[in-house]
């Protein structure tokens, strides 16, 4: 086994404003990480969520590392990558899970958003209608169903890959 390191950085200005991601293009190992939160393994590609709400993504083979240009800011707290190379990202502050083209960096509501914080509803129903409490994971099974770590309803809540 060997250990490869990449730089992380706290890449922000004075004024709080994220500096545009240093090393777009390069070798990852000559980049900047933003305050990594969450990763994520599709095959030979790594994906790495940082606190400032962007994604990068880095081709193992080729080590150089780029930023999915996503529509919208979230605080993503885990990553999971389904058989398609979709991704899944938990929204523990915003009480979501969102599922994120990697090509594009579009981004649709999966689970939660149902409204009110700290209430649980949705079971048996659509997932995007739900209310979720602070999820903090997600993971996809072989079968393609999508688990959540539902942390502030102390409790595993699953979308159904075949719905």
């Amino acid at each position: 086994m060997i250990l490869l390191s990449l730089w992380l950085v706290f890449a922000q200005k004075a004024d709080r404003k994220p500096i545009p991601y240093p090393g777009e293009g390069k070798q990852a190992t000559e980049s900047e990480i933003n305050d990594p939160h969450a990763i994520a393994v599709d095959g030979s590609i790594l994906y790495i969520a940082e606190s400032a709400g962007a994604i990068r993504r880095v081709d193992l083979r080729s080590g150089i590392i780029h930023t999915i240009p996503i529509k919208r800011r979230l605080l993503i707290d885990s990553l999971a990558v389904d058989r398609e190379g979709a991704l899944y990202a938990s929204a523990f502050t915003e009480d979501l899970v969102c599922g994120i083209d990697p090509r594009t960096g579009s981004i649709t509501t999966v689970a939660g958003g149902g409204g009110k914080k700290f209430h649980f509803s949705g079971d048996g129903g659509p997932a995007t209608e739900a209310e979720l409490s602070r999820p903090s994971s997600v993971l996809i099974d072989a079968a393609g169903n999508l688990y959540i770590a539902d942390t502030g309803n102390f409790r595993i809540r699953r979308v159904d890959a075949k719905t």
